[in-house]
């Protein structure tokens, strides 16, 4: 929400807070996650189709079901739960920006209101030496519920959002990332079959959706970076 320049100047005045946050950047900055959210789970299932349909077929003996096993087993433990904590970041943004337009609002309301109680108190000689002191009181007073109306935006958002990643995201990366690429498999060591066309075709597949989850993320932390959330 951007102000009159008129407002701006009686707010500059008169000392008081305007919350200095965008919340149309931070509903952008919601969009973006949950864009980024859906196109990753798309790529997990077509690279789920892929192993578990071409390459599971284009093996037989150990190779195919080690190879299938570890990756579902990465798949389910550590690729969802990335998934999953994604998902309620752009609802808790949502929040945190429709908390911080309402409290938008108040400063607004407030600021209107003292001014328009000012006008009346000045032109009256009667009350207009009691003008100071009301105004003082006033900005204390708004200025202290800017504050306490951030901290329970915050305070909303950061069970919702903030908390899961910064507990789980960590422990999620590094335990995909070291995830076996095979797992043991019972069955005859000497059985080996490969369909070294398909397997090569799968592979080409699979380097490519990695690929493309490599740019989506580079991509998605340009955009948050790019975000001026603070409105300067």
């Amino acid at each position: 929400m951007m102000l009159p320049n008129e407002l701006i100047w009686v707010m500059e005045k008169l000392g008081f807070d305007w919350p200095d946050i965008d919340e149309d950047e931070l509903r952008r900055g919601g969009h973006m996650v949950g864009v980024f959210r859906t196109e990753l789970e798309g790529k997990l299932q077509a690279m789920d189709r892929k192993v578990n349909g071409d390459l599971a077929a284009a093996m037989r003996g150990q190779a195919g079901p080690a190879y299938v096993g570890a990756w579902n087993t990465n798949r389910s433990q550590n690729l969802q739960k990335l998934v999953d904590i994604l998902g309620p970041v752009p609802a808790g943004v949502e929040v945190a920006a429709g908390g911080v337009f309402a409290l938008k609002m108040k400063v607004i309301f407030d600021v209107t209101t003292t001014m328009i109680a000012l006008v009346g108190m000045l032109t009256n000689p009667v009350t207009a030496v009691g003008a100071g002191p009301m105004l003082i009181i006033k900005k204390k007073l708004l200025n202290a519920a800017v504050d306490i109306a951030v901290e329970q935006v915050l305070n909303q958002v950061l069970p919702m959002v903030i908390e899961p990643l910064v507990q789980e995201l960590p422990g999620i990366v590094m335990a995909a990332l070291e995830s076996p690429i095979v797992e043991a498999v019972a069955g005859d060591p000497d059985e080996f079959y490969a369909d070294l066309q398909a397997l090569e075709q799968a592979q080409g597949e699979m380097e490519q959706h990695a690929a493309d989850v490599e740019t989506m993320t580079e991509r998605l932390m340009a955009d948050l970076a790019s975000l001026n959330i603070g409105g300067d």
